[in-house]
């Protein structure tokens, strides 16, 4: 077998959408949520067999487009694929001495490309971690030759000013900035604003793609906005740009000006909605102007992850050791999609159970508590799992009898049980029941002020009794009282 190089080898497949499987939201990507656009649709659906077999054809949409955003054909190169436009401008100015400077928290493509094609890339630096534009000038040295990122940002969803990036501009008149804009439909800004500087400048590329504007996911369209020379430098590269059809499709979209204020309309009001309703639950919400929040659940985001998905919503988690560790991205929905957010949001009592002895017997490998009860329980309360297990073995259990979906959040404890980091994980409005089959639980829990209920349906008389030396109020022996004690909870 011909192996390719070992970059090649270590990397994985690119832009590779997420499992969407059922979910009711699919709020990870921050494509549009809203149908296609029928003017987008009527466009493809007319065209004619004399407009396919005409050598002008592709011009004269190309030509239309550009008047629309008040530039001329040459300032503009149309696209398949944000990533393949990157890579295409890294190809034609990044040599292998020059470095990239990724001034975004994005930043596997940028820095995958540059090398890829022998080039160093970095990530800038920013005191409070978030993308600020003017730091930017202290990241960039004499190495650096291009400048790639979001405006707005694709993570923080914060908007730059276009009179600071205008600064830098003219500040590093040999650096090539681009700067990718597919998020700017939704801010108080106009694109149209931002590409006015292509007629001043010669070091700046727009990068836009309409999948967030239009739910254009049959196909991918985009545009390259820069000056002639950088457009002519492209198209040395590649010609083959985006296919006739569906050109005319993006202009059907962007005349039909009603379509695109509609979702605008909508996105606001759902953002502000969302915005204000997280932030007064004691969350915080970074200022967007784009089609997707920011939210900061701080020590409580692994338990609303979980359960946003176990409710069939699909958002944006980050890894552990990123700057937003601690947040969840949300593309916008519809209203009625950011009501059912809120639902989810809502503080409700909380449950904690331990697998061993409680939720399973692993001795026999079978449930104890029915499966229906915890179906029934966790349309009422928020339900927590503390296991000395490892992950993959509570994973696999949990897995096998279908329940998983039923828990917000699974806590491996080896040793010691940490009460105050466990309480610290959960969003909780009163006092929490702690469900276990071990007796030196009941000291520590009550000391916790947690409710402690004793598990034992073994017919064990002397765990029994030591449950109720240490003090436990209620306590579990048989059927009946499991099929009594969940009764209450299944009825309130």
């Amino acid at each position: 077998m011909i192996k390719p190089k070992e970059i090649i080898e270590q990397q994985s497949v690119l832009n590779s959408k997420s499992n969407s499987e059922n979910y009711r939201l699919k709020l990870d990507e921050n494509e549009s949520v809203f149908q296609f656009p029928y003017s987008a649709y009527s466009a493809m659906k007319n065209i004619s067999l004399q407009e396919l077999s005409s050598p002008n054809f592709k011009e004269d949409y190309e030509e239309k487009i550009s008047s629309i955003y008040g530039i001329f054909p040459k300032n503009i190169f149309f696209i398949n694929d944000v990533f393949y436009s990157l890579y295409l401008i890294i190809s034609c100015y990044l040599n292998a001495d020059e470095t990239l400077l990724c001034a975004s928290s994005f930043f596997d493509y940028p820095v995958f490309y540059s090398r890829l094609l022998g080039a160093n890339a970095k990530k800038a630096e920013f005191k409070d971690k978030i993308f600020n534009l003017e730091e930017l000038q202290e990241n960039i040295d004499d190495s650096t030759k291009i400048v790639f990122f979001y405006n707005p940002d694709e993570q923080t969803a914060r908007l730059t000013e276009k009179g600071i990036l205008e600064e830098l501009l003219q500040i590093n008149p040999e650096k090539l900035f681009v700067v990718d804009c597919s998020y700017i439909t939704y801010s108080e800004n106009d694109f149209e604003d931002f590409i006015e500087l292509i007629k001043k400048y010669k070091n700046i590329i727009f990068i836009k793609t309409y999948n967030c504007d239009y739910n254009f996911n049959g196909f991918n369209a985009g545009i390259i906005v820069s000056c002639e020379e950088i457009i002519t430098n492209l198209k040395k590269i590649n010609i083959n740009t985006l296919d006739t059809i569906f050109l005319k499709a993006l202009y059907g979209a962007l005349k039909d000006k009603s379509y695109i204020e509609m979702v605008k309309n909508e996105i606001t009001s759902v953002r502000d909605f969302l915005t204000n309703a997280i932030n007064s639950i004691g969350y915080k919400v970074f200022p967007s102007q784009t089609n997707f929040i920011l939210c900061d659940f701080s020590s409580h985001c692994e338990f609303y992850y979980n359960k946003f998905k176990n409710n069939s919503i699909l958002v944006k988690k980050y890894p552990k050791n990123s700057d937003f560790a601690d947040c969840l991205r949300i593309t916008l929905p519809k209203m009625s999609g950011g009501k059912y957010i809120m639902e989810m949001l809502k503080k409700r009592q909380v449950l904690i159970f331990e697998i061993e002895g409680v939720i399973f017997d692993l001795e026999n490998e079978e449930l104890f508590i029915p499966r229906e009860y915890i179906k029934e329980i966790s349309k009422h309360y928020d339900l927590v799992i503390v296991t000395s297990m490892n992950e993959k073995e509570a994973g696999f259990l949990l897995r096998k009898y279908s329940i998983d979906k039923y828990f917000s959040l699974i806590l491996f404890e080896k040793n010691q049980i940490n009460y105050s980091a466990l309480l610290d994980s959960i969003p909780h409005v009163c006092a929490v029941e702690f469900f276990t089959s071990r007796v030196e639980r009941i000291l520590e829990t009550k000391k916790e002020k947690l409710e402690p209920v004793a598990f034992e349906l073994k017919g064990d008389v002397n765990k029994l009794n030591s449950f109720k030396h240490y003090g436990a109020q209620n306590i579990i022996s048989n059927t009946e009282e499991l099929e009594n004690y969940f009764a209450y909870y299944m009825d309130n």
